[in-house]
């Protein structure tokens, strides 16, 4: 038994199929990735470094201990 990519499909060989598939999905994975990237730059600009107290204390507090919402 030949392997799958060394057989012909009609006027396609195995691996020419892979390759078109594979072409389809990197597009349509990189088509995802600029369209979360663009939602993402859609938001206002968070000062993140302002208060690193409160921000430990909360990381402790909700992400070590558990702490119910």
């Amino acid at each position: 038994m030949e392997h799958p990519l060394l057989q012909s499909y009609g006027p396609l060989e195995g691996w020419h199929i892979l390759l078109f598939i594979g072409f389809v999905s990197i597009g349509f994975f990189t088509y995802q990735v600029q369209k979360a990237t663009r939602l993402v730059m859609l938001g206002s600009s968070d000062a993140r470094f302002d208060s690193w107290s409160t921000r430990i204390s909360e990381f402790i507090s909700g992400w070590l201990f558990q702490k119910k919402v």
